[in-house]
């Protein structure tokens, strides 16, 4: 019973994950303006990584949400000290 939730749970993950990728490339390549874009693209992002890590792991659900926050907060601060550029 718990193995048939789990692959039920993954494949929310990956349905979720699917779905919040073709949001992301329709912002991509539609929405040029100065909210969705920059900011409701960056939090729908976020969710599409946590699917993602969910989807592809056997994480617990707590680890994996720390564990894309964390992701998500270096990449900001990457962003913002312009370590692209660099």
């Amino acid at each position: 019973m718990l193995l048939k939730l789990h692959r039920k749970q993954k494949a929310l993950y990956i349905a979720a994950a699917v779905l919040l990728l073709i949001i992301e490339i329709l912002i991509e390549r539609y929405a040029h303006d100065n909210f969705v874009r920059p900011y409701l693209g960056d939090l729908l992002v976020v969710i599409l990584i946590y699917a993602i890590v969910m989807a592809c792991s056997k994480i617990k659900v707590w680890t994996g949400a720390v564990a894309t926050l964390l992701f998500s907060y270096a990449i900001e601060t990457a962003q913002y000290l312009q370590i692209v550029s660099l």
